[in-house]
């Protein structure tokens, strides 16, 4: 088990939140791409933590005054390592938002993941919240470290 198939993982996780949070009336689709990316547990276990943190929050707020929503997680590859791109088409964020001064244990631990993946998070209210969580590979992370 030295590799994860992070789409099989994901769409396992992602079922598992849909169960968890489905409120009658609400119909929230999920959809995963993730190009059948293979990650060691070491990146696969933080992307997952922030998966569910990310998640959760869009299916606990996003869609509080609507009844149909779309959350989407793509995982690519870029030239340097990977991106993790978690959206929803819900209300987005607050205005006054700042992740650098989030107090939510959930925002912070989505920060101290990104850091342990030697990555940055970015986000947006574009039709929804958008995070972006752009992060170095495995064996990129152990040479810098």
């Amino acid at each position: 088990m030295s590799q994860v198939d992070f789409q099989e993982y994901c769409e396992q996780l992602v079922s598992f939140l849909q169960s968890a949070f489905a409120q009658k009336g609400k119909d929230i689709q999920t959809t995963v791409k993730a190009n059948r990316i293979q990650l060691d547990i070491d990146t696969a276990v933080p992307l997952g933590l922030i998966i569910n943190e990310l998640v959760t929050n869009a299916y606990k707020y996003a869609f509080s005054d609507q009844d149909i929503g779309v959350i989407e997680i793509v995982l690519s590859r870029m030239d340097e390592g990977l991106s993790l791109d978690v959206r929803d088409n819900g209300k987005g964020m607050p205005e006054d938002f700042d992740l650098t001064k989030a107090k939510s244990l959930g925002m912070k631990l989505v920060q101290i993941l990104s850091r342990q993946l030697k990555g940055k998070v970015n986000w947006a209210n574009s039709g929804g919240a958008h995070f972006i969580i752009e992060f170095k590979e495995s064996a990129a992370r152990k040479i810098s470290a």
